[in-house]
């Protein structure tokens, strides 16, 4: 290397291109704002379900809970990072992902296993499948001449959703942003209903919702081969749940009142072109209170508040001593801490200690990357008469080859080996939890191939991804039956899962000023429950994992009005692991259309947007006994200036 050549560190991109995605060493699946945009997306459920592997519960309604689930793994083995740094929920393990608005979204990414970029905090290395909601790029706030968007949004069955997004950065070292929204909804809306051969016309009711967010994000570059980014996060909402269709009962009293906020820091650091380093922390506090007024209860009402925090710190290093060699070490603790109101309230918490070894090879044609992880986890509560430790070893490995020199054609490999702790639901629910849960291990080997190329000058862009996969979970955590009225967790499970996906994007430039993209995405799985063959659910699928699924948008994008038809399917699935009649839930197809068109007067910008959801007026569930909206209809109008 020259005396005048300077390396810069490795960065993790996101939004930009497929290229990245086409050429990694492991599943990526990347939705940018253009996509979303241009594909007909009105929320982050409506994203996620665009994307292969991915199964969603959605409770229904806008601003209802959205969970994911990735390959049959469950939703607690799916991370969740805001912006590269990870979210948590201690009490359930899953990540409420309806409180993110797509709207101050820049990528959603779904990687499965460990991404190529090795020059990350431990923690993000934890979980099967992460899903990186990407808000902010430094360069970009910092880079940013003063914008002020604004965008409201009205639908069907009381929807308002006002939102806005303001930014200044001075070109040099400094820049912020500020970013909130806030969404009214009544979300009553009918649904059909079917006891045998009877069929009757239902609202939903007790479903409405208020919520907002407000997030800041500041960033200081101090020199040239530095920069400090800080977020301040906070978000409130009272909502009303429906519960479950009980025939002939619709009632429901139930209500629950979520906040919470968090701060966070990064620093990071290129001291010369052979040493980086990065630094973060991180303090989280949430308080959830449910209530139930019903003649059940002791006082005709139950009233259950938790609160939890997390306090988390981070340090990465990372070595380059030759150009095709990288080496990091991270180093990452955390603790989390939950209370509640409960009489017998137990007042867990868990203390976790991460390290982390990763190494990168690559050349022109050849990526390796392996990685060790070590876990050291301790709980404690009330109920346990000292702590109990957990250490563990979790390997993972992947490479991609690029098979020609001149064409973009790769085939790829991984493996990752990882643990799951009980989320303190599990362990401390009164009459169900058990502190004897050992955490669940999970194994995946998967293959794939990926290929994109810039065609001609009609068939301008085409990328393909297929890849088959293989995961095996021992230690599984099921609830098996204490006596008639309580049910216990246990480790007594294994699920063996076999599946594949595959994604298409083509794009074609018909005229100069007209485009047609097309995309597509299918997946196969098949996860069952492997634990005894002489139980009920031997080999029976998962609940709410379908053996198919998929989904696929036309766009036309053009001077005049720009068009998108889009459409999401999946086959019948059950909601327990007996997968009988009574548990099945049909399978469906949902179709949509978005039209939208944007007009420039100098530097402002002003699009206008009518979407259509459920054009088929179909009902249908993808959580058992929660219908999904029928036939809908928004309309937005934003202003960029």
């Amino acid at each position: 290397m020259s005396a005048d050549t300077t390396r810069l560190a490795e960065v993790s991109v996101v939004g930009v291109g497929r290229k990245t995605d086409i050429k990694s060493a492991v599943p990526v699946h990347t939705l940018n704002r253009k996509k979303i945009a241009t594909q007909g997306i009105s929320d982050i459920s409506e994203a996620l379900r665009r994307l292969p592997g991915v199964n969603l519960r959605d409770y229904g309604g806008a601003g209802g809970m959205k969970t994911v689930s990735v390959r049959g793994l469950g939703s607690q083995h799916t991370g969740v990072a805001y912006d590269g740094v990870p979210l948590s929920d201690i009490q359930s393990g899953q990540i409420d992902l309806s409180r993110y608005s797509i709207d101050n979204i820049e990528a959603l990414n779904i990687t499965v296993g460990d991404n190529d970029n090795i020059f990350t905090p431990a923690r993000t290395q934890i979980s099967a499948t992460t899903l990186n909601i990407a808000v902010n790029r430094p360069a970009a706030v910092i880079e940013s001449p003063f914008i002020l968007y604004g965008k409201v949004r009205v639908g069907s069955f009381g929807l308002i959703s006002p939102s806005f997004r303001t930014s200044v950065g001075n070109g040099c070292n400094l820049g912020m942003n500020l970013n909130g929204d806030f969404i009214h909804a009544d979300n009553n809306y009918p649904f059909t209903i079917r006891n045998g051969q009877h069929e009757e016309r239902e609202k939903r009711h007790n479903s409405g919702i208020n919520s907002g967010h407000l997030e800041w994000n500041g960033v200081w570059k101090p020199t040239a081969t530095s920069f400090l980014s800080s977020k301040i996060y906070t978000y409130l909402s009272d909502r009303h749940l429906p519960g479950p269709v009980v025939y002939y009962n619709p009632e429901s009293n139930e209500d629950l009142k979520e906040s919470n906020i968090f701060g966070q820091f990064i620093y990071r650091l290129e001291a010369n072109e052979k040493w980086s380093v990065s630094a973060l922390a991180k303090y989280s506090f949430s308080r959830t209170h449910y209530t139930d007024r019903n003649a059940i209860y002791p006082g005709g009402l139950l009233d259950n508040l938790y609160r939890q925090a997390e306090e988390y710190a981070s340090a990465s290093i990372l070595y380059r001593p030759i150009y095709s060699l990288q080496i990091s070490y991270s180093s990452d603790l955390w603790h989390n801490s939950l209370r509640s109101n409960a009489a017998d309230d137990s007042a867990p918490f868990r203390n976790s200690f991460l390290q982390s070894v990763s190494l990168k090879w690559t050349n022109a044609r050849l990526t390796i990357i392996g990685r060790g992880l070590f876990s050291i986890i301790s709980d404690r509560s009330r109920q346990s008469d000292g702590s109990k430790n957990f250490n563990r070893l979790s390997p993972s490995f992947s490479l991609s080859y690029r098979i020609l020199k001149d064409a973009n054609l790769n085939i790829r490999a991984s493996y990752k080996e990882i643990m799951r702790m009980p989320t303190f639901s599990e362990l401390y629910f009164d009459h169900y939890g058990s502190i004897s849960l050992k955490p669940e291990n999970t194994r995946q080997f998967n293959v794939g191939t990926t290929f994109a190329t810039n065609a001609g000058s009609l068939l301008e862009e085409i990328s393909f991804i297929a890849d088959v996969y293989y995961n095996l979970i021992s230690n599984k955590i099921v609830a098996m039956p204490y006596n008639m009225f309580l049910m216990t967790m246990t480790n007594l499970g294994k699920v063996h899962a076999v599946g594949s996906d595959i994604a298409l994007s083509l794009g074609f430039r018909v005229h100069p000023q007209h485009r047609l993209d097309f995309n597509l995405s299918y997946s196969y799985q098949r996860a069952a429950s492997r634990t005894e063959r002489n139980m009920s659910d031997w080999n029976k699928q998962l609940p709410y994992t379908p053996l198919n699924s998929g989904g696929g948008a036309l766009s036309w994008l053009n001077p005049w009005l720009n068009v998108a038809l889009h459409a999401t399917a999946a086959s019948g699935r059950y909601s327990t692991t007996l997968n009988i009649p009574s548990t099945r839930i049909g399978g469906y197809v949902d179709c949509g259309l978005a039209l939208f068109r944007e007009f420039r007067f100098g530097k402002t910008k002003l699009e206008g947007r009518i979407e259509a959801n459920n054009l088929l007026d179909k009902t249908y569930e993808l959580v058992g006994r929660y219908p999904m909206p029928g036939r809908n209809f928004s309309a937005s109008i934003s202003l960029n200036l």
